[in-house]
């Protein structure tokens, strides 16, 4: 995910001296938002919801990390940022796994599954 860089970056140049309320605040509302649309992954029923949710995802992760200061996911804890990562994974491998049931249920004559049409298609380019 590209947003996930924002906390794969925290651990660079660690200084614990300023903003920790605001860094734990951060850190227990992006907890919050990873956790409910790792939920909300699930519930896709076909790949243009997965992917509305996952648009909506970054854009609400962005604009939370936009609402504080700057440099402030430099300061959380080296174990916030470790449970940061690991929901992200966690995110991912939903997404992923979504997908992936999606996929399976689309019809083995449908035109994303009929190399015909795909042919087709590439040759109107």
């Amino acid at each position: 995910m590209t947003v996930s860089i924002f906390f794969l970056s925290s651990c660079v140049g660690k200084k614990n001296n300023s903003l920790p309320d605001e860094s734990g605040e951060l850190f227990k509302k992006s907890e919050q938002l990873i956790r409910l649309y790792i939920d909300s992954i699930t519930t896709a029923k076909d790949s243009t919801g997965l992917i509305n949710i996952i648009s909506n995802f970054d854009s609400k992760i962005t604009n939370l990390n936009y609402s504080f200061p700057p440099d402030t996911d430099l300061k959380m804890s080296e174990q916030e940022n470790d449970s940061l990562i690991h929901l992200f994974r966690k995110l991912e491998n939903a997404k992923q796994r979504q997908d992936s049931i999606i996929m399976k249920k689309v019809p083995k004559d449908s035109l994303i599954n009929n190399p015909e049409n795909v042919l087709a298609v590439d040759s109107l380019k």
